[in-house]
């Protein structure tokens, strides 16, 4: 028997729920394990999603979605608490009339506003300076400023902002990712910045993302990237971000491991990294049950979107790594589209330039 909270443990859990779940004829989907589903014909797909031991049950049929639970309770100690409202710390409000699901995470931002000791500060209305450049420059180099530093829970306050970024608040994701680069050494300068994304919070406590509102299941997604925005190191960030209808259901902001040499070289790797993201997104939709077709990705800068679209030799991009011309094999079979967007309507520039 395992004990629980060895590191086992959870293997073992995961491993005995499997065999669990598989005996109602549930299946793991590839792409993401702790996903199972079951087709019910005439009622569509039966999901159950996995955290650990928080289970959550999806099912049209509330006689099914019964009998199920009744099958789990025989088998472990369970609680049921209802109709969900609250999963990993986000605050979930459905609106059956419009049939929208509102994401948020107030009790997160209440918590760490109180690690900050800023539960009464006076909110603002943009998360960063739009003339600030964080650099290492600011970071303290003296004993005693180093020691005062030490006191301010920088980094377990940047921990609580990552978790609240990338769950419910993409608007916050670009200014936390900046900040995130000092935590070893933050100055003056860097502490400001985060108390100015707390003090963002403080006023948007409910904000959150919205899902759900249109029937098509379709997926289509922004890629932008910020050429040498890096002070410290001149390398690019990449920002993305991807929608199911009007959704938004995965972004991502983070700095280039190489550094570009052109704004079309810098977009390119954006572009590529969002491919990626692509592809999973739609290997989860099709077990899921919605297959997509082709996907589009919309691009501000041409010579990245002429660069994927075609083999001809060029001198400029001749030295981009082999591993992202896997974007020319996308495009070649159809699965993916890249479709021009004007600069000023580029919903991915929040995840890149956060002024």
């Amino acid at each position: 028997k395992s004990i629980y909270g060895l590191k086992q443990a959870s293997h073992e859990w995961n491993c005995d729920l499997n065999k669990t779940l598989a005996k109602q004829n549930f299946v793991a989907t590839k792409s993401d394990p702790c996903i199972f589903v079951r087709d019910e014909n005439l009622d569509g797909k039966f999901y159950i999603v996995v955290y650990v031991d928080d289970i959550l049950l999806v099912c049209k049929n509330m006689k099914t979605l019964d009998e199920m639970k009744k099958a789990l309770s025989e088998t472990y100690e369970m609680h049921d608490l209802g109709p969900v409202s609250q999963f990993l710390g986000m605050q979930i409000y459905r609106d059956r009339s419009n049939k929208t699901i509102h994401l948020s995470q107030p009790l997160h931002i209440s918590d760490a506003l109180e690690t900050a000791k800023m539960e009464n500060c006076i909110s603002v209305c943009h998360p960063f300076y739009s003339n600030l450049h964080l650099t290492t420059d600011m970071s303290p180099t003296l004993e005693r400023e180093i020691e005062i530093m030490k006191k301010i829970p920088y980094r377990e306050i940047i921990g609580q902002l990552l978790y609240i970024s990338l769950n419910t608040r993409p608007d916050i994701m670009a200014a936390t990712s900046i900040a995130s680069r000092f935590v070893s050494n933050p100055g003056e300068e860097h502490w400001s910045a985060v108390k100015r994304i707390l003090r963002y919070l403080q006023g948007t406590k409910l904000h959150g993302i919205v899902l759900g509102g249109n029937d098509k299941i379709s997926l289509h997604g922004y890629s932008d990237a910020d050429w040498g925005g890096d002070r410290d190191t001149r390398k690019s960030t990449t920002g993305y971000v991807f929608f199911i209808g009007n959704g938004c259901v995965s972004w991502q902001t983070k700095k280039q491991p190489t550094t570009a040499l052109s704004t079309t070289e810098a977009e390119y790797l954006s572009l590529s990294s969002a491919s990626q993201e692509m592809i999973w997104l739609r290997q989860l939709l099709f077990e899921l049950g919605y297959e997509q077709k082709t996907t589009t990705i919309q691009q501000d800068n041409t010579g990245s979107i002429q660069l994927s679209q075609n083999n001809k030799h060029h001198q400029r991009t001749k030295h981009i790594d082999i591993r992202h011309h896997f974007i020319k094999d996308l495009v070649l079979n159809n699965t993916l589209k890249i479709l021009f967007c004007n600069t000023k309507e580029m919903i991915a520039a929040v995840f890149t330039k956060p002024s």
